[in-house]
């Protein structure tokens, strides 16, 4: 691993996940299938097209469709965002968690003493708010489900950074994001923990178990309304208490295949969601909000 100052991109990848991380893996091929006529997987956004270009399947946890970490960052927003992270980590989780450069992850030298990332540092932030404003941690064994879960990036985290945890359930609209949780959980020996759940299996295991907390990072404003509306009225059915929101920025909208926006706020509100807390996530930190790395608000919902 390189030690100089800036961001790295070292791009290691083990030889057996190179023969598996193929557009070709019937694994792949089989939930692309499974998926198509989902009322969830319409998309405004994650088009065949848009993935294409956006995503390198054996490069996925670097700058792409899952976390945008060199585009409008500088080396100075990394830097200043650690240096905030760090005074607000009560639970010591950038120093537990730590991160490495697999899969493209993109890096950065902090203080000469560490190497951070957007991923880690974002983690760690969620992962404070949630203790802040919910204890986790007082939650006993707590059952988290993450709606738009990406390749495991949170999970992986959760796993590490709560060892009472019962389980965090990863589930996605997207069968590149299924395939490849599938794949980085395992890798990181997270499986047992993390559960992955397809598309058209999740319904039924809702059914079948209690969930203490919904989050939804990033992904319903790159989704459609209808979609939204969807995932919303699975989480009221199943009286799933907390719900934690993290937009593409402030407001709470859709997207839709015209790029118009679309304020879905309403939409918890019919279903008995009320807002508890609305914040940024560099709180008491104006200057970060300008100038750290991809400010954006957090959203906590509890239902009555």
């Amino acid at each position: 691993m390189k030690g100089s100052p800036g961001l790295i991109y070292e791009s290691v990848l083990p030889e057996e996940s190179s023969r598996y991380l193929r557009w070709d893996n019937p694994r792949l091929v089989e939930l692309r299938r499974r998926y198509e006529d989902h009322p969830a997987s319409h998309h405004s956004l994650w088009s065949p097209q848009y993935l294409s270009t956006e995503l390198k399947l054996d490069r996925f946890r670097g700058d792409n469709a899952y976390v945008h970490q060199s585009r409008s960052a500088t080396e100075a927003s990394y830097i200043l965002t650690a240096h905030y992270v760090q005074s607000i980590d009560k639970l010591n989780l950038l120093d537990r968690l730590g991160d490495d450069d697999l899969f493209g992850n993109y890096l950065v030298n902090f203080n000469d003493k560490m190497l951070v990332s957007r991923e880690l540092l974002d983690a760690v932030l969620e992962i404070n708010f949630l203790q802040d404003k919910l204890d986790l941690t007082g939650l006993g064994n707590p059952v988290i489900l993450d709606v738009g879960a990406g390749y495991g990036r949170l999970a992986h985290r959760l796993v590490r950074a709560m060892p009472q945890l019962e389980a965090v359930l990863c589930t996605d609209a997207i069968p590149e994001s299924t395939f490849l949780s599938e794949f980085y959980l395992k890798f990181r020996g997270c499986e047992t923990k993390a559960k992955v759940v397809a598309l058209d299996e999740i319904e039924a295991e809702l059914g079948n178990r209690d969930v203490d907390l919904a989050v939804n990072i990033h992904s319903f404003g790159e989704c459609r309304l209808k979609s939204i509306e969807w995932w919303i009225d699975l989480l009221a059915a199943n009286q799933i208490k907390y719900l934690f929101i993290v937009p593409n920025g402030e407001a709470l909208s859709s997207l839709e295949p015209d790029d118009t926006k679309i304020d879905y706020l309403h939409l918890l509100l019919d279903r008995g969601y009320r807002l508890l807390v609305k914040q940024p996530n560099y709180m008491d930190a104006p200057s970060l909000q300008e100038n750290g790395l991809y400010p954006c608000y957090y959203y906590l919902f509890e239902r009555d």
